[in-house]
């Protein structure tokens, strides 16, 4: 059997969304937000639902949202790097925070919100796996809200990072999942939000439907690529044509330039040698 891949959204997303996964879900947040799991509580996942005219829509975004306690959490799994994801995360972060603050209400009321992004590429320059961002003062490092949360995971460093945590670790190597064989040796940690994940992950793999609805959101998310690809080599191709369209007239421009100034020097000699005087010259040349 074909394993779905954990990293695809829609996979990702129905897993971490079905009525049996609370306590998968609940282990994945108390792992990157380093608390006891006992310590997740009353999560309620406000957009589980995934339209079939939604999976296949071009630049949609397939997260989880959720409120946990007094908290906001956006999870999203990104697979291809964005050149402005930084500031995508940033956007959607914002909005999520004053999602809830109603007309009149104080300011003190919006929920610390957390925006957890795993990206199947390296984002920074650093060993760690795991790197959270906060609001900070430059130079005392002093944090100014709380309620203010950035965490990136990044997939292909969770072999190579040595510091990090133990349990958040297990999680990376499971979204990493690429065949059964693997899958059945990380069942056998005797780890059991894992396991459970596993063979939810396995269900999902063998029902036809899910397998159809994967192909249909990886085709979309082939065309998008393609879509972008294209408009990125259109527009070099366009930047290149009118570049040689400018440097040809700016060419032209300064041909006629230099030839003008040659005639003028050719004619000034001329008169020179019968005689004339510079100010007469300078008279005749600029009318």
């Amino acid at each position: 059997m074909e394993l779905l891949s954990p990293k695809l959204d829609v996979v990702f997303k129905t897993l971490f969304t079905s009525a049996d996964s609370a306590d998968i879900l609940s282990d994945f947040l108390a792992s990157v937000l380093d608390v006891e799991v006992s310590d997740i509580r009353d999560i309620e996942i406000q957009n589980s639902e995934i339209l079939p005219e939604f999976i296949d829509k071009k630049y949609s975004r397939l997260d989880i949202v959720l409120k946990l306690k007094d908290k906001l959490v956006n999870i999203e799994m990104q697979m291809k790097k964005l050149s402005d994801f930084t500031e995508r995360s940033l956007f959607y972060w914002a909005r999520l925070y004053a999602r809830d603050l109603k007309e009149g209400a104080s300011y003190r009321s919006l929920n610390q919100t957390i925006s957890i992004n795993i990206l199947d590429f390296n984002m920074f320059d650093c060993e760690e796996c795991h790197s959270v961002f906060h609001i900070s003062e430059d130079t005392r490092h002093e944090i100014l809200t709380e309620k203010c949360r950035f965490d990136f995971l990044e997939l292909p460093k969770a072999d190579t990072d040595s510091r990090q945590i133990k349990r958040l670790k297990r999680w990376l190597d499971f979204f990493n999942l690429k065949t059964e064989e693997e899958a059945e040796m990380l069942a056998q940690r005797n780890d059991r939000p894992i396991s459970k994940a596993v063979v939810i992950l396995k269900q999902m793999s063998a029902d036809e439907r899910m397998r159809e609805v994967a192909r249909t959101r990886e085709k979309a998310l082939h065309d998008e690529a393609s879509y972008l690809a294209d408009a990125r080599e259109e527009g070099m191709a366009q930047g290149m044509a009118q570049g040689m369209a400018q440097g040809m007239a700016q060419g032209v421009a300064k041909g006629v330039e230099q030839g003008r100034d040659e005639t003028l020097s050719a004619l000034a000699e001329k008169y020179r040698s019968i005689g004339m005087s510079e100010a007469e010259i300078s008279r005749l040349l600029t009318i």
